[in-house]
């Protein structure tokens, strides 16, 4: 039996967590005994409760910001050592730099899943972001193995040695195609007429999503019986409100968020920089045309099935509104398929060989 230690900041409800969720859930037991250690206090949507009914070990020491800075570094060394693990495995930037720092005698596997740089200079400014981004990195290259999710970052970050790509995926059970029945269904609990074209915007109201824009290009777009439901919450949500109108829907951070998918037409992204774009494959998977920015991890999700996308540069408002004008609904037998499986048994082949060096 392997034990595996995942180290993370929290559990807070987000895409990240979410492909760690699935990791947990499907790992082959028999094999490996997971555990997950966060360190600070959980928020209020946190999926702590989603882990353990999974019968995942979990642990947390409940830091502050504050205490993280003076004196975590003991606490994370004896907590470790008490869990023993066979090897960890960080997938953001405290648990990759705190493992780094702290617990370098350990094998460690980290995931790398966006631009670091452009995560952090949004975030925290160029200078400060910088440091974070180079910190992060510079553990990411000592780890003795190193992961991406998608091609353009294994060639992104080339220089830091081998890398493997493990493209994130999302189960099938839960994010597929509805019928038209369910359509129906679905949109009878948001009061949208079944006529109506159903345009979906998911996630972080950050710059680097560029959700102002996005509003901005719907409602320039002028088209009638259509909708833009906007799922997250962030720093820019009192902008995207003025901007808004009463065909805009402000949703908030929704658990169930393939229902909405199921139930809408297209998806719009218009982020400046992704490691692959959850939202995207999530969306795609159900059957939505995507309305994406023109990106190298987006064109990736899209190699086998280009019909199901339409590309726009980023912040080109004028060349969305004008998509969001004119592109007609359409329907796809086959759309968007990443595996599950094959996602969890990379992993699980790569702690094989890691516990095996």
């Amino acid at each position: 039996m392997i034990k595996v230690l995942i180290i993370n900041s929290t559990l807070e409800r987000s895409g990240l967590s979410n492909v760690v969720y699935y990791l947990a859930k499907f790992i082959n037991k028999d094999q490996f005994e997971l555990h997950i250690l966060t360190l600070s206090p959980e928020p209020q949507n946190s999926m702590w409760t989603d882990f353990a009914a999974l019968g995942v070990t979990l642990h947390t020491l409940k830091c502050s910001r504050l205490q993280s800075v003076l004196n975590i570094g003991s606490k994370l060394k004896n907590k470790v050592k008490e869990i023993s693990p066979n090897l960890i495995h960080t997938h953001s930037f405290r648990g990759t730099f705190l493992a780094g720092k702290f617990l370098a005698n350990y094998k460690r596997m980290v995931t790398v899943h966006g631009v670091l740089h452009d995560n952090h200079t949004v975030i925290y400014g160029r200078l400060l972001g910088s440091f974070f981004a180079n910190r992060e990195l510079h553990s990411f290259g000592q780890a003795q193995a190193r992961t991406v999710v998608s091609t353009f970052l294994k060639d992104t970050y080339s220089k830091y040695g081998e890398i493997t790509v493990i493209p994130n995926a999302v189960p099938p059970n839960i994010f597929f195609k509805a019928t038209e029945t369910e359509v129906k269904v679905y949109r009878e609990k948001m009061g949208i007429p079944l006529f109506a074209k159903v345009y979906i915007v998911a996630g972080d109201l950050i710059p680097r999503k560029d959700p102002v824009m996005v509003i901005k290009a719907f409602v320039n777009a002028h088209v009638p019986d259509a909708f833009l439901l906007v799922l997250g919450k962030g720093p820019l949500l009192d902008e995207c409100k003025k901007v808004a109108n009463d065909q805009v829907m402000f949703l908030g951070q929704v658990p169930n968020v393939a229902d909405y998918y199921k139930m809408a037409d297209f998806l719009i992204s218009a982020s400046l920089s992704e490691g692959q774009g959850l939202s995207v494959l999530e969306a795609a998977m159900c059957g939505l045309t995507c309305l994406v920015s023109k990106l190298p991890p987006h064109q990736e999700i899209f190699a086998k099935s280009a019909y199901q996308a339409r590309f726009f540069e980023p912040h080109d408002e004028l060349a969305l509104s004008k998509l969001i004008r004119d592109e007609p609904i359409a329907t796809y037998k086959d759309g968007v398929y990443f595996s599950i499986t094959d996602m969890v048994h990379q992993y699980q082949n790569g702690y094989f060989r890691l516990v095996a060096e």
